[in-house]
């Protein structure tokens, strides 16, 4: 990290020393950022922010390059599923606390098979324990943007690459189960009896923590990559003396997990910005001649 402020610290001096303009100014803006994608509510949205400092340097007439440093809050959702049966772990407990009821000497199969008897209603209903972990990612990246700008009368025109380092990140992860058996018989389930009780309070909880309440905590990942690159589209004009207001679209070609769970879940966000640039030549002339 050093060395690349270092080599952009060396850039922006050999720029200057070669540019007729610089115009140190700063800008902050709003992100709508794609969160996450279901088949049922299909793309969703989330907003973050950004704020940063950059310059131009003008080149030539109507060109100038445009190195910014940024602060910039992405948002990322990621979400899986694992599927068990109900009636594997429900053979396990009777084998075992039966057994437990049992001489050393006697084994339960020897009067019945377990396997046997839920293997047979298992075809006549859903045993199935739906598990499903989403993790949400806050992401906070330091973001240098080198931009080449071309302005006409009022309206600038920027794009170029980008280098994103990560410099903090929170998730929060939430587990959730669903057992349709379960959910079926809500009159066993919830008789307020001390057996029922027992079944849910004790039995049922300890083993799906996800099921009937949700398990929400915020965890610590090493799981992301500490750096992103993409490319930037700005699009801005200015509507004031040294004020500018404008759109950008940034897109991202590394993947933000280490191990993704999805493919091509790259950072991107439309964002509106509102700034300010000064003239070091301290007259009040256009930005750009």
């Amino acid at each position: 990290m050093k060395r690349l402020l270092l080599s952009l610290m060396t850039l922006v001096i050999v720029i200057h020393s070669f540019g007729q303009k610089l115009m140190p100014g700063a800008q902050v803006g709003i992100s709508f950022i794609p969160y996450s994608k279901t088949e049922l509510n299909g793309q969703q949205y989330a907003m973050g922010w950004n704020a940063g400092i950059g310059a131009d340097f003008v080149v030539s007439p109507g060109f100038s390059f445009s190195p910014e440093i940024n602060y910039n809050l992405a948002l990322k959702s990621e979400e899986f599923m694992e599927k068990t049966s109900f009636f594997d772990f429900l053979q396990g407990l009777l084998e075992n606390e039966l057994g437990n009821l049992l001489p050393d000497s006697i084994d339960i199969n020897d009067f019945f098979s377990i396997d046997s008897l839920l293997t047979g209603v298992a075809g006549f209903v859903d045993d199935t324990v739906y598990s499903t972990t989403s993790r949400h990612h806050s992401l906070s990246y330091l973001e240098i943007p080198l931009l080449v700008t071309y302005k006409y009368r009022k309206v600038r025109l920027s794009g170029g690459p980008y280098i994103g380092i990560l410099i903090g990140s929170t998730t929060t992860e939430l587990f959730q189960q669903k057992i349709p058996l379960l959910e079926a018989m809500p009159g066993v389930l919830n008789t307020g009896d001390p057996l029922s009780d027992l079944l849910i309070n004790g039995v049922i909880k300890t083993t799906f923590p996800g099921f009937k309440n949700e398990k929400i905590e915020t965890i610590s990942t090493t799981q992301l990559e500490s750096l992103d690159f993409g490319v930037i589209v700005s699009l801005a004009a200015d509507i004031g003396k040294n004020i500018f207001a404008g759109l950008r679209y940034s897109h991202g070609f590394r993947e933000y997990l280490q191990n993704p769970t999805k493919e091509n879940d790259f950072h991107s966000s439309i964002r509106f910005f509102l700034g300010f640039r000064l003239n070091l030549e301290g007259k009040a002339v256009p930005v750009y001649q």
